[in-house]
């Protein structure tokens, strides 16, 4: 019974030091869109359903809490006032990417080992994109969903 009640523990021990797998978000204070195919009544989110997905967005302050309860995120975006050399800045934080320009739109793809999610962009894998217009931000995981 003491081996059975010792393995028991060292099971419980073992579990609690393992670390969670799931990836840090992104932190900018802005205004935070979650793509989610899980439907939430939130007071502090507007939800819009797109197709099978829901946009549920929110400000910074709350966006921590509310990754917390989706567990079927898709993706994640945050929009916030900058310049370009913020944008330049921001991009190369997240990671190594790649810039480029669509429709007069500055746009920077790249790869973070603090984001989760990838897909396949221009240059492998991809799990950040950024984009730059008339003095907005945007940056999203683990690309833009929504529009830029």
């Amino acid at each position: 019974m003491k081996k059975i009640c010792f393995s028991f523990l060292m099971l419980i021990l073992l579990f609690l030091h393992i670390p969670s797998q799931q990836a840090s978000g992104l932190d900018f204070d802005g205004r935070y869109t979650f793509y989610s195919t899980q439907k939430i009544s939130d007071e502090n989110c507007s939800v819009v359903k797109n197709g099978c997905v829901f946009e549920i967005s929110c400000d910074a302050a709350y966006a921590k809490s509310l990754r917390m309860i989706l567990d079927e995120v898709i993706g994640e975006s945050v929009c916030f006032y900058g310049d370009e050399n913020d944008f330049v800045n921001i991009s190369r934080s997240l990671g190594n990417c790649v810039f480029y320009d669509v429709d007069g739109v500055m746009v920077a793809e790249g790869f973070s080992s603090r984001l989760g999610k990838t897909v396949e962009g221009k240059e492998g894998d991809v799990n950040f994109q950024t984009a730059f217009s008339e003095g907005i931000i945007t940056v999203g995981t683990p690309v833009i969903l929504g529009s830029f």
